[in-house]
């Protein structure tokens, strides 16, 4: 792929998952130091942020699978590698990053996807309504 295009599967996962700056970057450093555990503490003094807002961005990356837990140190992550075609675009997502950093800006800053958040916080009420009703009717 040419290095000025981002692949749809890219533009999905960014669009889909990554809601700053910090949490694409504490993705990345997981990724190329796929060998050492980290803890919250020790991410925050490497990217020189707080370390509550990095506990943040590890119990997202969690949730979504791409860091675990360390069995052998308590408080500590490691990053969990993924099947091949989610590595294949971890990796053009760096390349990506590092060489057109402004085009992984503006999906993570998308007024799209702020919108998108905004009609889906409409959207729960009114789907979990119509569920209750549907087991009050049957």
């Amino acid at each position: 792929m040419p290095k000025t295009l981002i692949s749809e599967k890219v533009k999905h996962f960014v669009f889909e998952h990554i809601d700053s700056v910090e949490l694409l970057e504490v993705l990345l450093f997981f990724r190329q130091h796929k060998d050492k555990s980290w803890n919250s503490d020790s991410i925050a003094h490497e990217f020189r942020s707080s370390g509550n807002s990095v506990s943040t961005r590890l119990d997202t990356l969690k949730s979504i699978g791409f860091i675990e837990e360390d069995s052998l140190q308590i408080g500590h992550c490691r990053y969990k590698h993924g099947d091949a075609d989610t590595e294949t675009m971890l990796e053009e997502l760096a390349e990506v990053y590092k060489l057109r950093k402004q085009k992984i800006l503006e999906l993570i800053f998308s007024p799209l996807k702020k919108g998108r958040h905004f009609a889906n916080a409409f959207l729960v009420k009114p789907l979990k309504v119509e569920k209750d009703q549907e087991d009050s009717d049957g």
